[in-house]
């Protein structure tokens, strides 16, 4: 199934701000919604990189992805 959503490009940013917070609640309401992980503390810590919170892998990412499954961390 395809949507398409029309509005004016002054609109954009209001309109993904709403769709970006609905899907939030819907997470939440779900038991689906994590907390992105959080930046390596010091240099020590970013050298063994980020633990997914979607795979689990813990290692340095890839131009802000998870190396494992590809998860946009940051």
């Amino acid at each position: 199934m395809t949507a398409s959503l029309l509005v004016e490009e002054s609109d954009v940013q209001q309109i993904a701000g709403m769709m970006r917070n609905d899907w939030q609640q819907e997470l939440k309401r779900s038991g689906l919604a994590f907390a992105p992980p959080k930046p390596p503390e010091n240099e020590e810590a970013a050298r063994h990189g980020v633990t997914c919170p979607a795979c689990g892998t813990t290692a340095a990412l890839v131009d802000g992805h998870c190396s494992d499954c590809g998860l946009f961390l940051g």
